[in-house]
């Protein structure tokens, strides 16, 4: 499935894209687009595919299920995907606001690149790497249980104060 993106950057969504404007529950989706300056809320949903959110749009995930990747094209306003979700592959917020990442299964990795606003990632089980890099707002990236120990990219001195946990293969507590 290819996506067009127009001139501004922002993707136009094709027949297998949902455009998400509102609230939708437990309806099952193929993929899912969130349009410029759109707010989307997703509670319980299953996407077969991908998220993507758009230019000054909002995606609030709750208990989602997302088989593909969630993805920031433009400069979304605020991602957050609340606990008891599931991302069977990346999160991937760039050159974007806010975003807060708390309590999800992320088959892969959890990016945070470029962006402006504070940026949460607390309680998450990530398969893949957490990378940090050239954001300006602040962040919170503790407690992530991983299953393969990696954090990159900036590290500041109160980052380097936290304690990281490795839970799953029996991983002991590191000071990173």
């Amino acid at each position: 499935m290819a996506l067009a993106f127009s001139p501004a950057g922002s993707i136009d969504a094709l027949a297998d894209y949902y455009r998400c404007e509102s609230t939708v529950s437990q309806e099952p989706k193929d993929n899912i687009y969130v349009p410029p300056g759109a707010t989307c809320t997703l509670n319980g949903t299953r996407v077969e595919g991908n998220i993507t959110v758009d230019s000054n749009a909002r995606l609030f995930a709750n208990s989602v299920r997302v088989d593909g990747n969630i993805q920031t094209v433009g400069t979304a306003a605020r991602v957050n995907v609340s606990p008891g979700s599931f991302v069977g592959g990346s999160i991937q917020i760039k050159q974007s606001g806010a975003a807060d990442i708390r309590g999800v299964d992320i088959d892969s990795d959890l990016l945070f690149d470029d962006n402006t606003g504070f940026l949460d990632a607390v309680d998450n089980t990530i398969g893949g790497n957490l990378q940090v890099f050239q954001n300006t707002g602040g962040s919170d990236h503790r407690q992530q249980d991983r299953r393969q120990p990696a954090v990159q990219g900036e590290r500041s001195s109160a980052h380097r104060r936290r304690k990281y946990r490795r839970r799953q293969h029996g991983g002991a507590v590191r000071q990173l």
